[in-house]
């Protein structure tokens, strides 16, 4: 009987806790209320100032004259689409993210720096388990106005769909560099990053660096036209089906583009096919 009554109270506890926090007393949409009722405990603490709901889309109508765009940031996770609009687009997708955490810039005329100051909450902030999160953070949609990008970041990834770049520039330490880009000028730089990445047309010049790091490059042009100048310690280059060894200077095709590509550890492969 005492184990009975026991077990009555605590799931009546249980119940009333739940409801508390799926914001049943408020009208709340669980598991959203987690989210708010846990954000604002952080908020209490001076951890959060200021945050955005689920899900948010801003104007950046400081860009509308920019064609050059620099990106910096820590830990959060990018992901850059081209779109046919006027004006750029930065989505908050899943995570929470303070208001506070990114700030623009003009560095000079048409030249702007945005600049992540603060990562969205990670999971040893969350509550429980992931709360509306997504594969990417944070969504930046770029106007073809912006064809020269600048990234800098830390630990945080980067996913491309981008057409008509006149210059991509990409530096950063573990992130990994994923997607598709059309750009004639593109400069990657990491430490132990992997990079795979599908080029939609012909560079002029592509320079690549890693130091632990696999690249994968695919031409979805099926050429491979220009001069391959590899250079790696450990790491092997492999062109479509054939194998190189760690050190290749060589011209494919009419050799308009030029490939520069090093690394410590890291392999390559380039595939046409």
């Amino acid at each position: 009987m005492k184990w009975t009554i026991l077990i009555v109270f605590i799931s009546l506890i249980l119940s009333r806790s739940f409801a508390y926090l799926a914001g049943e007393e408020e009208g709340k949409v669980f598991p959203q209320a987690i989210a708010e009722r846990y954000v604002t405990e952080l908020t209490k603490d001076n951890l959060v100032h200021k945050t955005f709901p689920l899900s948010k889309e801003i104007v950046l109508d400081q860009l509308d004259s920019a064609d050059r765009l620099q990106v910096k940031g820590v830990s959060v996770d990018l992901r850059f689409e081209s779109t046919h609009g006027e004006s750029a687009i930065l989505a908050i997708n899943g995570d929470y993210f303070t208001e506070e955490g990114f700030e623009l810039t003009e560095q000079l005329p048409g030249e702007w720096t945005l600049v992540f100051a603060e990562e969205p909450l990670n999971d040893s902030r969350k509550l429980f388990w992931n709360i509306g999160t997504s594969d990417k953070r944070v969504t930046l949609y770029l106007p073809a106005r912006i064809d020269h990008l600048d990234l800098k970041l830390v630990s945080g990834d980067v996913d491309l769909n981008l057409a008509e770049m006149k210059r991509v520039m990409i530096k950063t330490v573990s992130g990994d560099i994923e997607g598709k880009l059309a750009t004639k000028d593109l400069s990657l730089k990491t430490v132990s990053g992997d990079i795979e990445l599908k080029l939609r047309d012909s560079l002029a010049l592509i320079d690549v660096n890693t130091t632990s790091g696999d690249i994968e490059l695919e031409l979805l042009s099926g050429v491979l036209d220009g001069e391959i100048d590899f250079t790696s310690v450990s790491g092997d280059l492999k062109i479509d089906e054939k194998n190189y060894q760690n050190k290749l200077k060589e011209t494919f095709g009419a050799g308009a583009g030029q490939f520069k590509i090093r690394t410590i550890s890291g392999d390559v492969k380039i595939d046409t096919k």
